[in-house]
């Protein structure tokens, strides 16, 4: 059955024995590549095709859902200083890990805090192409050396993946005579997370 490009109408004349019947108003779409047509009522005399134009892309419609909440969220934290966390008595490392895509490029940061909460010293690096699970993993790696750099001990690292934590949970490092880990919400990790965002989305 031949049939129009864009909006052009196509008329097909149906089978009816009612040579009286009015031609049929009510418009049939037809849907560009699958082959099916859909229809208000029942074709009568005259009936008249339009093919529906196919909608244009929409903005941001090759991004994975992923990206668009990292971009969502990036938004709502514009202009909004990350907030330091409160002093605990002990070191404290503030960790976070990402990629852009999964797997896709990634990036790791850490933040080192005294006893007092002053901040020491923050780290971020590229470690090129990760999965977003081993970004949080060398993330808290990154941690550890952060803090053996600058001989903290003990010290207590945060991080917002519960895997992470989990995963490395109860294992020792000789540089350090105690460590404590402990998962956070992503909102009270925010110092680390704003240096990832920076690096791989320039938020």
């Amino acid at each position: 059955m031949p049939f129009a490009e864009n909006s052009r109408q196509v008329v097909v004349p149906c089978a009816s024995s009612v040579a009286a019947s009015p031609p049929c108003t009510t418009p049939i779409g037809f849907a560009v590549g699958t082959r099916s047509w859909r229809a208000a009522a029942a074709p009568r005399r005259g009936a008249t095709l339009r093919l529906m134009p196919r909608r244009p892309r929409r903005k941001g419609g090759t991004l994975k859902d992923g990206e668009r909440r990292q971009l969502a969220y990036a938004s709502r934290r514009a202009g909004k200083p990350p907030k330091a966390p409160e002093p605990t008595g002990t070191a404290l490392v503030l960790c976070d890990g990402g990629s852009r895509g999964n797997p896709g490029p990634a990036a790791i940061a850490a933040v080192l805090f005294a006893a007092d909460g002053t901040e020491l010293a923050r780290r971020v690096e590229r470690i090129g192409r990760a999965g977003a699970a081993d970004a949080e993993y060398r993330a808290l790696a990154l941690a550890l050396d952060l803090a053996a750099a600058h001989g903290a001990d003990p010290i207590e690292v945060r991080s917002d993946s519960q895997l992470a934590i989990a995963a490395l949970d109860g294992t020792g490092d000789e540089r350090f005579t105690e460590i404590r880990r402990r998962w956070h919400p992503r909102a009270e990790n925010e110092v680390a997370d704003a240096l990832v965002r920076a690096e791989l989305w320039g938020e």
